[in-house]
C-alpha cells in the first residue's frame, strides 16, 4: 500500500499546486488586460503626471506579487485554519484546563503575526514604490542617452541612479529583517506557551488534580 498511497499524494500534489498557479496566472493575465485596457482611456495628463518606469513596475512586480499570494494564501489560509481547529478541539478534548491556557494566550501571538504584518505591508508598499522609481531613473537615463553625453553628464546619473538603487537596497533590507524575525519570535513565544503548559501539568500531577 505504501507505493499506492505514496503515488496518490504525488497525484494530489501536483494537481493542487497546478490548479493554484493556473488560478493565480489566470487572474494576473485578467487583470494585467484590464490595468492596459484602464490606461488606454487615460488623458495625456495622467502620462505627464506619471513616470513611465512607475507604471511598467505596476504590470511587472506588482502582478507578479499579486499572482504568488493568489496562488499561495488560499492553500495556506485553508490548511493552517483547519490544523489549528483540529489542534484547539483536541486540547479541549484531552484537557480543557489546558485549553483555556492555550487560548488566554493566543492574543500575544496574534499581536505579534498583526504587528509583523503590518510592518511587511507597509514596508513591502514602499519596496514596490521604490522599484517604480527605480525603474523610471533607468529608462528616462536610456531614452535621453544622447542628451546626457551631450552634455556630459554621466556623473550626475550615476549619482541619482545609486541613490535610489541604495534607497530600494534599504527597503528591501527592512523587509528581509521583519520577516526573518518573525520566525524566531513565534519559537520563543511557543516554547513559552509550551514550557508553561508543561510546568501547569506538572503541578496539576504532583497535586493529584
Amino acid at each position: 500500500w505504501v507505493p499506492v498511497i505514496s503515488a496518490l499524494l504525488g497525484i494530489f500534489s501536483y494537481a493542487q499546486n497546478y490548479l493554484m498557479a493556473y488560478i493565480g496566472l489566470s487572474s494576473v493575465t485578467d487583470l494585467r488586460r484590464e490595468m492596459f485596457s484602464h490606461i488606454q482611456d487615460q488623458s495625456m495628463d495622467f502620462f505627464s503626471a506619471t513616470a513611465s518606469g512607475k507604471t511598467v513596475a505596476r504590470f511587472t512586480n506588482d502582478l507578479n506579487a499579486l499572482q504568488q499570494v493568489i496562488a499561495r494564501a488560499p492553500i495556506y489560509c485553508v490548511r493552517d485554519g483547519l490544523t489549528a481547529i483540529f489542534n484547539i478541539v483536541m486540547i479541549f478534548y484531552l484537557n480543557w484546563h489546558f485549553a483555556i491556557v492555550t487560548l488566554a494566550v493566543l492574543p500575544i501571538s496574534g499581536g505579534i503575526i498583526y504587528s509583523l504584518g503590518r510592518t511587511l505591508r507597509r514596508v513591502g508598499h514602499k519596496g514596490q514604490e521604490q522599484m517604480g522609481e527605480l525603474y523610471s531613473v533607468i529608462q528616462e537615463n536610456i531614452q535621453s542617452a544622447s542628451v546626457v553625453r551631450a552634455y556630459h553628464a554621466q556623473k550626475q546619473e550615476n549619482a541619482r541612479s545609486e541613490k535610489s538603487n541604495q534607497r530600494f537596497l534599504q527597503l528591501n533590507l527592512r523587509f528581509a529583517r521583519a520577516d526573518t524575525l518573525s520566525s524566531p519570535l513565534m519559537e520563543m513565544v511557543g516554547a513559552l506557551i509550551l514550557s508553561f503548559l508543561l510546568w501547569k501539568g506538572g503541578m496539576d500531577v504532583v497535586n493529584k488534580v
